[in-house]
């Protein structure tokens, strides 16, 4: 096994919908709940793998089309409104955007000047 397999198999199987009881109770930015009150409401003992499992849940989530906002003041919560979205979406996931953007460009110029330009077209 691998180390992500663990971590997928230590999860309980019914993790996403016990993630989306407790938002449930927590509609709108006003109502956000922090990631450690979430492990507490799905576990007994949180510990760190659990903390990387249901981030990763929550991810999967979203990508699913769930409507989970988040922002680091409020925490996690489920969007209540466009409006409620668009900030989301312009203030926590752009900014994060931009930065892998520029991060993968600083990456790309250095194995240039390391390797030159010949490695750049093997690793695409």
């Amino acid at each position: 096994m691998t180390v992500l397999s663990d971590l997928k198999a230590s999860a309980p199987a019914d993790m996403e919908r016990r993630i989306q009881n407790v938002l449930e109770m927590h509609v709108g930015i006003a109502n956000g709940i922090k990631l450690p009150d979430i492990l507490r409401h799905i576990y007994l003992s949180p510990t760190e793998t659990n903390r990387r499992n249901t981030r990763d849940a929550i991810h999967t989530m979203r990508k699913r089309g769930i409507l989970i906002g988040s922002t680091n003041q409020a925490g996690y919560f489920m969007i209540s409104s466009l409006i409620e979205g668009e900030y989301v979406i312009d203030t926590e996931f752009t900014p994060r955007i931009a930065d892998l953007s520029e991060t993968t460009q600083i990456l790309k110029r250095g194995l240039r000047e390391q390797y030159g330009d010949a490695v750049q077209a093997q690793l695409l």
